[in-house]
């Protein structure tokens, strides 16, 4: 059974998730203005394919050789399968940037 103590604690933690809230509702009704900014800044023009490739290839190479370093062995046991994840790494990371940014 709920005894009195339970349900005055029940009582106030519902007010105060309904201050949150609303104090939420209202601080995105005052944002909207800066928030509609921030919105036509980031769908604004980003980087092409170009560009996006070259960021892609130094960030595909900088992590293969983390990995590899990291792997112990990775740089003489492993290269055949480094160079496949490569590739499938570099394709994946280019399309993302250019998609994203």
């Amino acid at each position: 059974m709920i005894d009195l103590d339970q349900k005055k604690q029940t009582l106030t933690i519902s007010v105060l998730l309904g201050i949150v809230v609303i104090a939420i509702i209202v601080a995105a009704a005052l944002l909207m203005p800066d928030l509609a900014r921030i919105g036509s800044d980031i769908f604004g023009e980003g980087l092409g394919l170009k560009d996006a490739a070259t960021t892609s290839f130094f960030l595909s190479v900088g992590l293969l050789v983390l990995f590899a370093l990291v792997a112990g062995e990775g740089l003489l046991g492993e290269v055949q399968f480094l160079l496949a994840s490569y590739v499938g790494m570099f394709v994946i990371n280019w399309l993302l940037i250019a998609w994203i940014f």
